[in-house]
């Protein structure tokens, strides 16, 4: 039961990594498109 909790926690943690990530990149990209990020 311990087992499949962490690695249930390890899957979420990835998840959430990859979408900061994303956002990250997206909120670059747009910010280079508009020329006005501060």
């Amino acid at each position: 039961m311990q087992i499949l909790q962490t690695q249930k926690m390890v899957v979420m943690n990835k998840t959430y990594r990859t979408l900061i990530g994303l956002l990250a990149l997206i909120t670059f990209i747009g910010c280079n498109n508009k020329k006005r990020c501060q």
